[in-house]
């Protein structure tokens, strides 16, 4: 090549017609690698520039032919024309739902179901994924602002509520075949995911009902990593909406399980109760909590004492409505145990009493202690058991007891109380005697015998009914020995006075009616009571022989059994006892003889003193006025007092009646 630039171009032939000649692809890749370069012949500045001009080039398309520019400026008339046209007529633009019902009407089942096909599709082996997108799109849906991030004023299940039947069937179904694991994943992504939303601005309502339909069908995902869970709550702790909001969220697994839910609230609720924002929320979800759950069986002993202890252990327990929350547990824990279990309850309940505890703590123990004692009579014994190792504690639950002795001493079981009390007694002497100084021996002791003198002088009550069945028992004998002395009942004197009295004529009337009665019953039973016996003995008679028979050889066949086996088992025992005990039978029976001898010795001596005794007794006790003859004609005196005091009063009731009676005539 010459090096220099020859012009080439067409000649006049070929420019008129206007065809060129076509070259083949090797010829052109041939003349592209012989053709020379441009950095060969320009300067290095010039060749930066001439490509920093084919840069701005390729950002600026080239300019269309001028066909092409009327073509496609026809095309955007046209489009110009039909948005014209469009404009013309109204549109409806859907307007977002203002509340959460509203927003729930819009979504159906079909729509739920089409999405969780198509991510069930796209990712089957990773049910993570399509469960996240179930909650994007449902929060999408759901695009509601609430100021009551709590829900305190709505019932317990909503706002899952809301969802119809179909919508929560397809939800559950889903969740259904997914793995533990995932569903925890899935369950810590929405708390997030919420909490990272509220931040923005952003609704939630989609993720809060997801986190509460997984935290009521699988509780243990609210629990299974509470330290987590406590991170997340601690680090939003000075934004209480969403503070409220994790916190609601972590107990809705309380829906079924109380267990569960009585742990997130002792874990995630109850520390941040100090803090004026959320003491309102912990207390009244422990309020619908146990309201909920209140014929429960699901609290445990070790939970209800571990709540006692955090709760009370503090100044918080000046709060009188978080103690009444924590005071209605009792009836939940009572559930579990019965009323015959109580007593496992008295040993645990017992050691935490001390006098050192804040007195609502200590009222509380007390108060569980007493009911214990009223409810389960076991409880005795174990406090018995344990007395000596807290006597202390003890001498503060006598204390309780002589202070609501008062009101509520009936419900106790007197007698059983009454021993134990007995006991502490004998055991506080014994102690006493020992020189022992312990602390709370000396309470103990002062608060039994307060007890024991009130019971004692409960009982000293006047004898009523012994006093009036005495008095019955004298009347009777009054009445009978004046009978037997005038020989006779109408000539007796209370014969004669019961008739001045007028009694005697109804006693007549109802004697001879008795006795009428009474001969017809004779006549009757003696007509026919022989018929029925015999009829009786004709028909039972066969069944009675047989009975006695039947009983006959059953006797029979009992004393043969116990003769066959003392027959077997004598040389057996016999065998025995010479091998373990020689000469053990021997000793018995001269033991039983000289035993016989000495009963009967005894006996002897016993009837011979006690005839000594009476005859002294007659001789030197019963005697003057003492004497039997004395002491008769004393009681007729008195009884003949008593009959003439008797008849003057009813003499004088009668003239009083007789004399009203004409004056009113």
């Amino acid at each position: 090549m010459s090096g220099q630039w020859e012009v080439v171009g067409k000649n006049k032939k070929d420019k008129q017609s206007g065809k060129a000649k076509k070259l083949s692809k090797q010829e052109k890749q041939k003349f592209v690698e012989n053709a020379p370069k441009v950095e060969e012949l320009l300067p290095l500045a010039q060749v930066k520039t001439l490509y920093a001009a084919l840069d701005t080039n390729k950002q600026q398309p080239a300019k269309p032919v001028e066909k092409a520019i009327k073509t496609k400026e026809n095309e955007a008339k046209k489009a110009q024309k039909k948005p014209k046209e469009k404009k013309e007529q109204p549109v409806k633009e859907n307007k977002p739902p203002k509340t959460i019902e509203a927003a729930v009407a819009l979504i159906t089942a079909q729509d739920m179901e089409n999405v969780l096909e198509v991510g069930q599709m796209r990712f089957p082996e990773a049910p993570l994924v399509w469960l996240k997108g179930l909650a994007s799109w449902l929060n999408t849906k759901l695009p509601v602002d609430h100021t009551d991030n709590a829900f305190t004023a709505k019932s317990f299940e909503y706002p899952l509520c809301l969802l119809n039947a179909d919508i929560r069937a397809v939800l559950k179904k889903a969740l259904k075949g997914v793995p533990e694991p995932a569903i925890q994943m899935f369950f810590d992504y929405c708390l997030t995911s919420m909490a990272n939303d509220m931040t923005k601005g952003s609704p939630v309502t989609g993720y809060k009902m997801l986190l509460q339909l997984v935290a009521s069908q699988v509780p243990s995902v609210a629990v299974s990593n509470v330290t987590k869970c406590a991170t997340l709550r601690h680090s939003y702790q000075n934004r209480p909406a969403i503070g409220c909001s994790i916190m609601w969220a972590l107990g809705q697994a309380g829906f079924k399980d109380i267990s569960i839910a009585l742990q997130v609230w002792q874990s995630i609720m109850f520390p941040v109760y100090e803090l004026r924002n959320y003491s309102q929320f912990v207390c009244d979800y422990l309020k619908h909590l146990l309201a909920r759950h209140s014929t429960s069986k699901g609290v445990t002993t070790q939970q209800y004492l571990d709540i006692l202890d955090s709760v009370f252990a503090s100044k918080l327990a000046a709060n009188n409505e978080l103690k009444a929350h924590v005071h209605s547990l009792q009836g939940i824990v009572c559930n579990v145990l019965t009323d015959k279990r109580l007593h496992n309850l008295f040993e645990p309940l017992l050691s935490r009493l001390a006098a050192s505890n804040p007195v609502a703590l200590k009222d509380e123990l007390l108060h569980f202690l007493t009911e214990c004692l009223v409810k389960d009579t076991q409880s005795y014994p174990v406090w018995r058991n344990l007395y000596t190792r807290y006597l202390p504690q003890s001498a503060l639950l006598l204390r309780h007891l002589q202070a609501e002795w008062t009101k509520g001493s009936g419900r106790f079981p007197l007698k059983v109380l009454k021993d134990t009390l007995k006991t502490f007694k004998v055991t506080n002497d014994d102690m006493r005697k020992r020189k022992q100084k312990i602390e709370g021996l000396q309470e103990c002791t002062r608060v039994c015998e307060a007890l024991l003198s009130k019971m004692d002088g409960g009982k000293k009550s006047f004898p009523w009914k012994t006093l009036g069945f005495l008095f019955l028992l004298a009347v009777a004998g009054v009445i009978a020995f004046d009978i037997n002395t005038h020989n006779g009942f109408h000539s007796s004197k209370t014969g004669i006075f019961l008739k001045d009295v007028g009694c005697l004529k109804y006693a007549d009337q109802a004697l001879a009616r008795i006795q009428d009665v009474s001969k017809q019953a004779y006549r009757w039973s003696e007509h026919n009571v022989p018929i029925y016996i015999t009829k009786c003995r004709e028909v039972l008679g066969p069944y009675f022989a047989t009975l006695l028979d039947l009983l006959a050889v059953l006797a029979q066949q009992v004393v043969t059994g116990v003769r066959m086996v003392w027959e077997y088992c004598q040389p057996i025992l016999q065998k025995w006892m010479t091998q373990y005990g020689p000469g053990l039978l021997e000793v018995l029976s001269v033991w039983s003889s000289s035993l016989w001898q000495y009963g009967l010795a005894v006996g002897t001596l016993v009837l011979k003193y006690l005839s000594f005794a009476a005859e002294w007794l007659r001789d030197n006790v019963f005697v003057g006025q003492l004497s039997p003859e004395n002491l008769q004609r004393v009681t007729l005196e008195a009884i003949n007092t008593t009959q003439a005091l008797a008849a003057q009063t009813i003499s004088w009731i009668n003239d009083k009646v007789v004399t009203s009676t004409s004056e009113s005539v």
